[in-house]
């Protein structure tokens, strides 16, 4: 905890991991810094603090009023950022897990098709509602390791005592850490339980 110097490390020390307080805590990490690239991590999906939720918070920050596309266990809307979870060599260009889109909408998508808009190239590709379910997922935060190779201008981190289990001081988790902080080329904000840094 010492070695933070709320500049370009900042630990925001928090127990409270439900959505409602982590909705707080991200919108003022939002406000805070507007206009830079903000990506959010956690070690792993489930749980208080895990991506899965994360995504969902993030999502009611970033696009709350997206128009919605697909509805059920998951709720996807015009304007979110999503990413590839499978390689699709189907097409002209080979499209690879973590290629990172948006969600568009626009006529060429018919009854029951989306349209995602690839980052990297800026090509549209259309497709059913299933071809989406089973090769996108929300993208507003992610593991740690999915981010591998990427870098962004802030990078939060969101360490639940849900999740000790991935910080328990080995080898392994220190490499998890600074992979984490790696990532980011301005700041890295933590948010999480002081004893997981004992």
């Amino acid at each position: 905890i010492n070695d933070f110097d709320n500049k370009e490390m900042v630990f925001i020390s928090e127990h409270n991991f439900s959505d409602n307080n982590l909705s707080k805590i991200l919108m003022k990490i939002k406000q805070d810094h507007k206009g830079e690239r903000i990506h959010f991590m956690a070690s792993q999906n489930p749980k208080d603090g895990g991506v899965s939720k994360l995504n969902k918070i993030l999502q009611g920050l970033y696009n709350p009023d997206g128009l919605v596309l697909i509805s059920g266990y998951e709720e996807y809307r015009v304007g979110d950022k999503i990413i590839r979870t499978e390689n699709d060599y189907s097409g002209k260009k080979m499209r690879v897990n973590g290629d990172r889109a948006t969600l568009v909408w626009n006529s060429n998508c018919g009854y029951n098709e989306v349209c995602v808009q690839y980052d990297d190239d800026g090509e549209r590709e259309k497709m059913s509602f299933r071809d989406f379910w089973d090769n996108f997922t929300h993208f507003y935060a992610s593991t740690i390791h999915k981010m591998q190779g990427s870098e962004t201008d802030i990078i939060v981190l969101v360490m639940p005592f849900a999740h000790k289990f991935m910080w328990t001081g080995t080898a392994d988790s220190k490499k998890l850490l600074f992979t984490a902080i790696i990532r980011c080329k301005k700041k890295c904000i933590i948010i999480g339980v002081p004893q997981l840094f004992r």
